[in-house]
């Protein structure tokens, strides 16, 4: 997470997007509906199955004495569903709207539940209706094979002030994928801490060398979870599911809830020329998001799995300045790594260093994952999370 810039963007449940609700000529303005309370008669999706794809449905009710009308989402699966969330006039009676239903990535259907809200200048009502999206959708990425290490290609230690895990170098690779354990923060963590732990393409040179701050032309497309201090609670700690295409603004994934001890999914792709998607999947909740496709253009020289102290930057690249590093625990346990594309030539081990000291360790590669573990000061008073 190169973190980076103060704008975010954010992916979740009910992103909304410019979308027309149309209902029949109403009342002329100041004009109330007549003849009692409101009520919704009728509310239904049709149609009212979607493949796990997801895809659209049209929504239609039937309203009496009612002025305005309103869609409301009333589920909570971490699937994008696009609406508009704006009243509209219905005095004619009738209501109809068009909804987006983004993909259904969990093993297991889904039936997500919708409300028809009217109401007039003296009452309301809600008519309940639900649309089911079937299991099984997979995000269509390339065959990852397993990085290599020691003998097969040559280990090299890397010291930096930001990085922590492995970078495998070569390429052009098209594809990435891995999965990590989400840790806790200490008790007593200091504002402005943070770590993050993610999967990424990219974020050497384009003569892969590392160097921080990023040299101009370098970026990185990236997705995983940052731990950050909860400011309302000296021991609490926010989670938080992200995806960045740096240099563009890091975009958080608002829907997708996340929590210490999960084990979360996370690959990022090709998808066509200068496109790439990300997806994050918590395979402890059975949830996943898949942002919309990113424009990048990188060389795809290496392919990450990395814990890293996200950086501050004022709006340059070389402007960027880490920020202290959360102590974290328990060990970040990568698994089931792989990347696609071309050839790997090295492997090299990252070292974070902060202060003088390695404060974020990895453990020695293996084909079946390595940890990265904390190895910096703890705060005063506290003892590592279990």
């Amino acid at each position: 997470m190169t973190g980076r810039c103060s704008v975010l963007r954010a992916f979740g449940m009910t992103a909304v997007l410019a979308v027309t609700l149309v209902a029949p000529a109403s009342p002329a303005a100041g004009t109330a509906p007549s003849g009692g309370p409101v009520l919704v008669l009728s509310a239904r999706a049709v149609p009212w199955v979607l493949p796990a794809s997801g895809g659209f449905v049209t929504v239609t009710g039937r309203v009496k004495n009612a002025s305005s009308c309103r869609l409301e989402l009333l589920s909570s699966y971490a699937i994008p569903v696009v609406y508009s969330r704006s009243s509209t006039p219905c005095g004619g009676g009738n209501f109809r709207a068009l909804v987006t239903f983004g993909a259904n990535l969990a093993s297991v259907g889904r039936t997500v539940k919708l409300a028809l809200v009217a109401r007039s200048a003296t009452s309301m009502s809600s008519g309940r209706f639900y649309v089911h999206l079937v299991s099984g959708y997979q995000a269509v990425a390339p065959t990852p094979v397993l990085p290599a290490g020691a003998p097969s290609v040559p280990v090299k230690d890397i010291k930096n002030p930001i990085w922590s895990g492995y970078v495998a170098v070569g390429g052009p690779y098209s594809a990435v994928r891995g999965t990590f354990t989400v840790p806790a923060l200490d008790p007593g963590t200091p504002r402005g801490a943070s770590v993050s732990e993610w999967v990424g393409v990219d974020g050497l040179t384009k003569s892969g060398a590392f160097v921080y701050p990023p040299a101009s032309g370098t970026g990185v497309i990236q997705a995983g979870v940052y731990e950050t201090p909860d400011p309302r609670s000296p021991d609490g700690y926010d989670v938080q599911p992200w995806g960045e295409s740096f240099p563009a603004p890091l975009s958080t994934i608002t829907g997708l809830a996340v929590k210490a001890g999960d084990k979360v999914t996370v690959a990022v792709w090709e998808a066509g020329p200068d496109q790439w998607k990300m997806q994050v999947a918590d395979d402890t909740n059975g949830l996943a998001f898949t942002m919309p496709p990113e424009p990048y253009a990188g060389p795809g020289v290496s392919a990450e799995w990395v814990v890293e102290t996200p950086s501050n930057c004022a709006g340059l690249p070389s402007s960027c300045r880490p920020v202290k590093l959360a102590a974290y625990s328990p060990s970040v346990s990568f698994s089931a790594m792989g990347m696609a594309g071309g050839r790997q030539t090295s492997l090299w081990r990252m070292l974070m260093m902060q202060g003088g000291q390695q404060v974020s360790t990895p453990s020695a590669f293996s084909p079946e994952g390595f940890s990265v573990s904390y190895t910096g000061p703890r705060p005063a008073g506290s003892g590592a999370r279990t």
